[in-house]
This record gives C-alpha cells, sequence and structure tokens, in this order.
C-alpha cells in the first residue's frame, strides 16, 4: 500500500509538472508569436521608412529640375530682354521710353546699352 501511495504521489506530481510544462510551453509559443509580429511590424516598418527615403530622393531630384528648369527660365528671359533692348536702342529709341515698355528701371537698360 505504501509503494502504491508513493506512486500516486509521483504520478501525481509527475501529472504537475506536465500541466506546468505544458503552460511554460503555451506561454513561450505565445511570447515567440508575440516577437514574430514585433519582427513583421519592424520589417513593415523598414519598408515603409526606406519608401519613405524614395520619395524624399525623386522629389528633391524633381525640386532640382524645377530648380535648373526656372534659372533657365530666368536666363531666356534675361536673354530675351538684353536683345530687345539692343533692337530699341538701334531704333534710336530713349533709354527712358525702353525703361517703360519692357517694365525695367533705367539703370538696367544703360547697363545692357554698355555691354
Amino acid at each position: 500500500k505504501s509503494r502504491d501511495a508513493e506512486i500516486m504521489v509521483k504520478d501525481m506530481q509527475l501529472a504537475e509538472k506536465t500541466v506546468a510544462i505544458k503552460e511554460a510551453t503555451e506561454k513561450l509559443d505565445k511570447a515567440v508569436e508575440e516577437l514574430d509580429k514585433a519582427e513583421e511590424q519592424r520589417a513593415q516598418a523598414e519598408e515603409q521608412r526606406a519608401q519613405a527615403e524614395e520619395q524624399r530622393a525623386q522629389a528633391e531630384e524633381q525640386r532640382a529640375q524645377a530648380e535648373e528648369q526656372r534659372a533657365q527660365a530666368v536666363e531666356r528671359t534675361q536673354q530675351i530682354m538684353r536683345n530687345s533692348v539692343k533692337a530699341f536702342l538701334k531704333q534710336k529709341m530713349q533709354v527712358e521710353d525702353i525703361a517703360n515698355i519692357l517694365g525695367i528701371d533705367i539703370a538696367t537698360v544703360q547697363q545692357i546699352a554698355s555691354e
């Protein structure tokens, strides 16, 4: 009887340990699952960061292109203005009249005239 009682106690202890192991395994599985989700979220965040960086680079490239186009437009406008001033001067127009027609100051007209 004593041996049977001892075996029963050992069986109960084993059952308790088995339940504890099962619970610990479930907690561990949950923790691994949470880590996997966190890693997936980190990977998604990294992908979004890379996309944002790519968009920033594209926006910077577009800004640079727009700035280049603006500079070219300014240069073309200035060239047209210089050509217009020179054409008016060839027609013997007064500096003041040229400035009024083109909407620029007299000093600019005089500077172009002296080129």
